[in-house]
């Protein structure tokens, strides 16, 4: 992950302050037939403009991780902040954890 940066006496937000998140715990079904039923051809101008986004659609969300981490999210700046530091994982960090390998 990226290096954490250090805060000066910032906490974690007050549950007041937690926005509401809808979690999604599994992929639309309407996504894959989109996916699969494209050729090469147009997968790879979908891949152009979305690069390995499209890996996403292999994801099973794990939603107790999600639930854990939502209220350290910090919307206005888009990290996680904990009580003495930020992290903001990098598009590459998060294809790593996923097992696509670091090709984003």
């Amino acid at each position: 992950m990226a290096p954490p940066t250090k805060l000066h006496g910032s906490k974690r937000p007050r549950s007041e302050e937690i926005l509401e998140f809808m979690i999604v715990g599994t992929i639309p079904k309407n996504l894959w037939p989109w996916w699969t039923n494209m050729g090469s051809h147009e997968q790879r101008r979908v891949k152009e403009y979305l690069g390995h986004l499209v890996h996403l659609l292999e994801i099973d969300p794990r939603r107790d991780v999600i639930e854990a981490l939502i209220p350290y999210w910090d919307s206005k700046n888009n990290v996680f902040r904990f009580s003495d530091f930020e992290m903001t994982p990098t598009l590459e960090e998060i294809a790593s954890f996923m097992g696509k390998g670091s090709s984003v």
